[in-house]
């Protein structure tokens, strides 16, 4: 799969650079930092009175960040160790018929800190991926691509803390009826989506 550089190069240098005082130094030997767990995962919570049998999402990276309105160029994105936190795209199929336990997207280890923002980035179309996001509708038969042009990146605003050596699970939850919009023939994804958080054992 190709894998897409979500950061601007003086972003991303800024980021290496975040991910260099957090790890910190002093005594002439580097000091290791406190991490935990986070868990992400996502569900449909919303209506189950629309068309769709299924909204297919593929995510290519989830990764959080301590400031709430954070642009992907900007610094402070974790796990800053690579560019992006899943090595290929995940594939979660939102059933609105029927609400669904969560499906985990990702488990990784970041930082023991506070953070204000979760962000997903949406695998898009490309030379090497022909329609990666779809619904359908009549038990399957039909096949519709989803515009994922607006949602390229998905930033959700939600404040969480993820304690030394503790875990947390994230849990997206996103409204996939209301989340589908008609734009004159074209289906746009345009996000409704909100976060709950736990403590995991």
């Amino acid at each position: 799969m190709h894998i897409r550089n979500i950061f601007r190069p003086a972003g991303l240098l800024a980021a290496f650079a975040t991910a260099a005082q957090l790890a910190g130094c002093g005594g002439g030997g580097g000091t290791a930092i406190a991490e935990g767990t986070l868990r992400v995962a996502i569900a449909n919570t919303g209506s189950a009175t629309c068309a769709y049998d299924t909204v297919h999402i593929a995510i290519d990276s989830v990764m959080v960040n301590p400031n709430a309105n954070a642009a992907p160029g900007d610094a402070g994105w974790q796990p800053a160790d690579v560019p992006l936190a899943l090595r290929q795209a995940k594939k979660i199929d939102l059933h609105p018929q029927s609400n669904e336990a969560p499906q985990e997207i990702v488990t990784m280890t970041v930082p023991a800190a506070r953070y204000a923002q979760v962000r997903l980035w949406l695998e898009q179309t490309s030379v090497l991926v022909v329609t990666p996001n779809w619904v359908s509708k009549n038990a399957g038969t039909d096949k519709i691509a989803l515009d994922t042009s607006k949602a390229a990146s998905i930033p959700i605003q939600y404040a969480f803390t993820v304690p030394a050596n503790g875990r947390v699970d994230l849990t997206l939850n996103v409204d996939a009826c209301r989340s589908i919009v008609d734009a004159g023939g074209t289906l746009q994804l345009i996000p409704v989506i909100s976060a709950t958080s736990a403590s995991g054992t």
